[in-house]
């Protein structure tokens, strides 16, 4: 079968089938052997269009879909999906559609049947002209056996087909609990990063609902454990704590905090949140987060003595600034990560017309003799108000993804 899928926005729509073009270079976007090819539907600009992907010849069930986009973080931007029979002859036209439709056999044990339609616009109106012509089933909207999905894909193309509604696409209600609307934003960029490098599968949606719902009761229990295991550790001997190590994440630009409570909570990081400005408060009090006050240039000395001796699995980067300046303040603190470590940093690109590949070229020169492996992708999830096509940027700002791994011969790390 092939599979369309309908996104919030046509950038977002962009950004998915440029992962699925890509997907051999990012880890654990799209599950294996997921389709042959996809095709970003027009005519679309860098702003408008259908907002549609086809996916040609998919391989997995629609209950491995409604799995994967429970799991992964396109799931956010899905809106609908379609599922098209191959062998199903498309109408080349909305008077064609109504009578193939309404002529054709409807599937063993139909009883009552919902009409998916793109574009939504015309739903209503092509459900009454399929009756109108004959059609042998009544319609519903909620009590259904089938969806008959209707996609317009071009002016001469319009494909359908049914599926049992046991296995039609629902949108899930199930959300990510949130405290503050930024701090839930920025968990939705780091998770996406970690995710398509491969670092961390992003937790699956209910989990995640169902671990910060526990955090609020477990909270004073969590503070008494590590309380009790801070006394052990200062009691015990250098060679217990080398046995031992803590998982370190430097968060750089910190505040108000969306990225520390994700690594310490989610990811099992012991976090060093670097930022002149105070975290939130509800981060402040995990067990795991330590704060320095202070810009990232100018705490390498706080630092060291935090992390005692041990570097870094993790350094991360939400700051606001140039591009620039953000590798200038990065790169005392690359010393700092472990060798095999890994740096993860949003850039923000600010005006019209400015070459991304230029500043990325930049910061190269600044990590080259520290890091290795460096890779660049614009998030899905800062795709909403902006998102780029062949390179070119669609508004004012726009925001990339860089990862890249210290370099085994690269100085201290």
């Amino acid at each position: 079968m092939d599979l369309v899928m309908q996104s919030a926005t046509q950038p977002h729509a962009h950004r998915v089938w440029k992962y699925f073009q890509e997907r051999q270079q990012w880890h654990d976007v799209f599950p294996a052997d997921f389709a042959d090819d996809s095709e970003e539907v027009g005519p679309y600009t860098d702003s408008e269009g259908p907002c549609l992907v086809l996916f040609k010849n998919v391989h997995i069930t629609p209950e491995q879909l409604d799995a994967w986009l429970l799991r992964c973080f396109v799931g956010r931007v899905c809106m609908r999906v379609f599922w098209l029979e191959r062998s199903t002859a498309a109408a080349g036209s909305w008077e064609e559609l109504v009578t193939t439709v309404a002529a054709a056999p409807t599937p063993a044990g139909a009883t009552a049947v919902r009409i998916d339609v793109f574009p939504k616009s015309l739903q209503l109106d092509i459900g009454r002209k399929i009756c109108a012509a004959g059609y042998p089933h009544p319609m519903h909207p909620v009590q259904y056996s089938h969806v008959l999905y209707v996609v317009q894909l071009s002016p001469s193309c319009i494909r359908w087909s049914y599926m049992p509604a046991v296995q039609a696409w629902k949108m899930s209600s199930v959300a990510p609990a949130r405290f503050d609307k930024s701090v839930a934003t920025a968990i939705n960029k780091l998770a996406e990063a970690m995710q398509v490098i491969g670092l961390q599968h992003a937790p699956d949606r209910q989990q995640l609902l169902q671990q910060q719902s526990l955090a609020a009761s477990q909270q004073q229990q969590q503070q008494q454990q590590q309380a009790t295991q801070l006394t052990a550790a200062a009691a015990a001997n250098g060679n217990h704590q080398q046995q031992q190590p803590i998982r370190w994440a430097i968060d750089i630009g910190a505040c108000p905090g969306g990225w520390t409570s994700y690594l310490a909570d989610s990811c099992g990081y012991h976090v060093l949140a670097v930022d002149p400005a105070p975290l939130h408060p509800d981060v402040t009090a995990r067990p795991r987060v330590h704060q320095i006050l202070g810009k990232a240039q100018e705490v390498g000395q706080q630092v060291d003595e935090v992390l005692a001796g041990q570097q870094a699995d993790l350094l991360v980067c939400d700051m606001n600034d140039h591009p620039i300046r953000v590798g200038e303040h990065l790169l005392p603190l690359l010393t700092k990560l472990k060798p095999g470590g890994w740096l993860i940093l949003t850039l923000k690109f600010y005006g019209k017309g400015r070459e991304k590949a230029t500043m990325v070229n930049h910061l190269d020169g600044y990590f080259k003799s520290e890091m290795e492996g460096g890779r660049l992708t614009w998030l899905l999830a800062n795709t909403l108000s902006f998102g780029p096509i062949d390179g070119k940027p669609k508004r004012h700002r726009t925001r990339a993804s860089v990862a890249g791994s210290p370099s085994a011969a690269g100085g201290d790390s």
